[in-house]
């Protein structure tokens, strides 16, 4: 099979055989009818998502394909594929070339519209493996960390952080096992042992990637409930400093509120009544601090 770069200006022709030709989608109105020109555009506008579904006697497919620029950022861009999965395959892109690259490095010989498809699927997930697997162990270190993290709220921005990037594996790993079990059910073209190996890779691969995605949400909650676990103890911790801080002054302010009331006490006008108010009053001091110490409340 080959892969066929159709330039702006240059005129297409029906002769597709074995070949998969990319095309812009300015380049749609002479390929195919204007209702399934309009169909595709409108899917590659609005469908921000991989799907799989039919156009009229053939299919359409969406990718969400993430290409290099030449500055290093990573650009993503829905391309489209309008196919019979047998004989012919159009792809639609903005970057032809790159994709024409990615395509060639999936392609050989031997391929079909249909194996190249499901080689597609295959790259988009291939090193999944090993992101997912540096997640772990990056969630592993985040907790062993809390215990001795000052700034917890630092943390849950980093859960909050992995959250959201689980959430969109796990919506990407459910389109894509929705196009592999569509194409099993409308695609009756898996004939090759070529196609029948791949197809059985990707029937294993997506459910367990999907479930490795779960499994490290529910890692995620741990770590979420073991973060907010300990700003709870910290919060219980410092509550009792100001239980302790209060319970040290409420005897001091009982004497203040005692000698404050406007009485004629007899023992104002004794000349040690000062010196004796204060000493209790660091005595009591110093005996609560001692007690809450001995009840090791201060750890």
């Amino acid at each position: 099979m080959k892969i066929k770069v159709i330039e702006e200006n240059k005129k297409l022709t029906n002769n597709w055989e074995n070949t998969a030709i990319i095309i812009s989608q300015e380049q749609l109105g002479s390929v195919v009818n204007e209702q399934t020109e309009n169909e595709i555009n409108r899917a590659l506008k609005y469908i921000t998502e991989n799907k799989l579904e039919t156009c009229g006697d053939n299919y359409l497919a969406t990718f969400k394909f993430e290409f290099k620029t030449d500055d290093g950022k990573t650009v993503s861009e829905t391309v489209g594929l309008y196919t019979n999965f047998e004989t012919f395959s159009i792809y639609i892109a903005i970057n032809k070339l790159v994709l024409a690259e990615k395509l060639k490095q999936l392609v050989n010989t031997k391929s079909t519209p249909s194996s190249l498809f499901m080689s597609i699927i295959g790259s988009l997930t291939e090193s999944d493996y090993l992101t997912l697997e540096k997640i772990e162990n990056e969630l592993t270190t985040l907790q062993d960390k809390i215990a001795n993290e000052k700034d917890l709220e630092h943390i849950n921005k980093k859960i909050n952080a992995y959250r959201k990037e689980l959430v969109s594996y796990k919506q990407r790993y459910d389109q894509l096992l929705n196009m592999v079990e569509f194409f099993e059910m409308h695609v009756a073209t898996i004939d090759s042992e070529e196609e029948k190996a791949k197809f059985k890779v990707l029937d294993r691969r997506i459910p367990k990637l999907r479930n490795e995605v779960l499994y490290l949400r529910d890692l995620l909650s741990q770590l979420k409930d073991s973060c907010q676990s300990q700003f709870d103890m910290r919060q219980n911790h410092l509550m009792k400093i100001f239980t302790i801080i209060t319970a040290i002054f409420m005897p001091l302010q009982l004497i203040a509120g005692w000698y404050g009331m406007n009485l004629a006490m007899p023992e104002i006008g004794w000349k040690y009544t000062y010196p004796v108010v204060g000493g209790l009053s660091v005595l009591i001091v110093v005996g609560l601090l001692v007690f809450f110490s001995k009840k090791k409340w201060f750890k």
